[in-house]
């Protein structure tokens, strides 16, 4: 971990790399975003309602998934039930 020394810039240094590293882009500064013809916000918007159609696809996948194996697991556990029942008639 760096010494955060008397010197107020080494800390903002440190956060700037460190959160650079992190996103691997750098921290936006200040104007020109706002005198855009409003295509970004459009870009945006569809990026995220892609973002959106994709997590709801994979949660379907993930949700179909886990009801298949849970229908196999009841299966096994009928066969189990069905063969304790037969021990216990015999």
């Amino acid at each position: 971990m760096p010494s955060f020394g008397k010197c107020p810039s080494s800390n903002i240094d440190f956060f700037l790399i460190l959160s650079v590293t992190r996103t691997g882009n750098l921290p936006s500064v200040g104007g020109g975003g706002d005198s855009g013809d409003g295509g970004d916000k459009e870009r945006d918007a569809e990026e995220e309602r892609l973002r959106q159609e994709a997590i709801k696809e994979a949660e379907e996948k993930r949700r179909l998934k886990h009801k298949k194996m849970e229908e196999e697991r009841e299966g096994i556990r009928a066969n189990i039930r069905e063969k304790v029942w037969f021990c216990l008639i015999i």
